[in-house]
């Protein structure tokens, strides 16, 4: 017969039949699409490894792929929007996953994008300017599906005493590329804005305690377009608004040595965001919980000039366990900076297309000079076979 029903009831009934097959990790992706919004399936087939996507009756299968080139929807219901959000065959909500196009906007404006375990499928090349008054950035890249992004972006963060920060960003941007059935083209003001509250030090001997309690707001105004590929079918949609937030609450130890050539930095906190408390009803929302992360930090000052920094980070989410390690060298002489690191997963099978479940190792080298810095950035995913160079450049007028 012809498919027919509600996209969600379909998805997770999917997943439930999935379940009943052998199939692990069978999970309902929600998103943005040119004027509305949809649901499908995902899963892993537990024989091969390959990544399904069910779309109705429409079915697609790679070998490959990881985080959000593996959600990215290549359906006749494409994605538009800023994530992905991601119940289980309860209905129940896991994650969110921002999009390619939600990471690029938030890093050209100035976000701390502070998501360890999701992977920087896409290239971004970005030249950044700071003024006394704002800072900003002109960038191009290009997504994991081979659409181009291009565009300009304005931005100011503040740190307005020791108990509050905050930011606010705004970009103007298009992207544009064919995916397998159509050619996608989007015209869109990005709006982003974070604050965090720090608590007063409790000061016991060398360690200082705090607080903190911050969250972050991104909204996407576009004008999108999609044409099948043999010219035949436009569809257009002004005006069409998504949204995305999240929040977290945590706690800071920090240790400096006597001699102040060691510290140690340590923080645990909660991230939550505002979902659906079931995919299927839609009719309540709740923050729902997305991870536990653990981070500690050690700093060593070697020389007068030079300093060793090794960084932890265990995240743990509703589907499994990963940890990133990362190193780095500063030399304030030569006002240069390396960086080495790796992310894994520390829980057996956990499914590549979310965050934390492939592996990654990435290298960086940051030079400055009084007027500039510039970035080289190199990273490889060894579940997808994919290597991702990003250059970076800052002037300060």
């Amino acid at each position: 017969g012809k498919p027919g029903g509600i996209c969600r009831d379909v998805a997770l009934a999917q997943t439930q039949m999935l379940n009943e097959l052998g199939f692990t990790h069978n999970y309902v992706v929600s998103y943005k699409t040119l004027s509305g919004s949809h649901a499908t399936a995902i899963t892993t087939d537990p024989v091969t490894g390959k990544i399904i996507k069910f779309n109705y009756s429409e079915t697609n299968e790679s070998k490959k792929g990881s985080g959000t080139e593996a959600l990215i929807q290549d359906t006749t219901l494409p994605d538009h929007g800023l994530g992905f959000r991601i119940y289980d065959s309860n209905g129940k909500p896991v994650t969110h996953v921002p999009s390619e196009l939600s990471q690029m906007l938030r890093e050209t404006t100035g976000a701390n994008s502070d998501r360890e375990f999701t992977p920087r499928n896409f290239s971004l090349n970005n030249v950044n300017f700071k003024t006394p008054y704002v800072d900003g950035s002109l960038f191009t890249g290009k997504t994991s599906t081979g659409e181009t992004l291009y565009g300009v972006s304005l931005y100011k963060n503040i740190t307005a005493n020791d108990y509050l920060s905050y930011g606010v960003g705004a970009s103007l941007s298009k992207i544009e590329g064919d995916r397998s059935l159509v050619k996608m083209e989007q015209e869109s003001l990005y709006l982003r804005a974070n604050a965090e509250l720090t608590s007063p030090k409790l000061k016991l001997g060398p360690i200082e305690t705090k607080a903190f309690l911050g969250g972050s707001g991104e909204t996407l105004i576009s004008n999108n377009k999609e044409t099948s590929l043999s010219g035949i079918r436009v569809v257009e949609a002004k005006k069409e608004v998504d949204g995305s937030a999240d929040m977290y609450v945590g706690v800071q130890n920090t240790y400096k040595s006597s001699n102040e050539k060691t510290s140690i930095d340590s923080k645990i906190y909660a991230n939550f965001y505002p979902d659906w408390n079931h995919v299927a009803s839609g009719d309540k929302t709740i923050a729902a919980f997305d991870s536990l992360v653990v981070k500690t930090g050690v700093s060593h000052a070697i020389t007068d000039d030079t300093r060793a920094l090794i960084d932890t980070a265990v995240i743990m989410k509703n589907y499994g366990t990963s940890m990133v390690v990362k190193a780095a060298l500063e030399d304030d002489k030569n006002s240069t900076r390396y960086i080495a690191g790796l992310a894994t997963p520390l829980s057996r099978n956990m499914p590549t297309f979310l965050p934390g479940g492939e592996t990654r190792a990435f290298a960086s080298i940051e030079k400055r000079t009084e007027k500039m810095m510039f970035t080289i950035m190199y990273e490889r995913n060894f579940d997808n076979k994919s290597n991702i160079l990003m250059l970076k450049g800052e002037v300060k007028f």
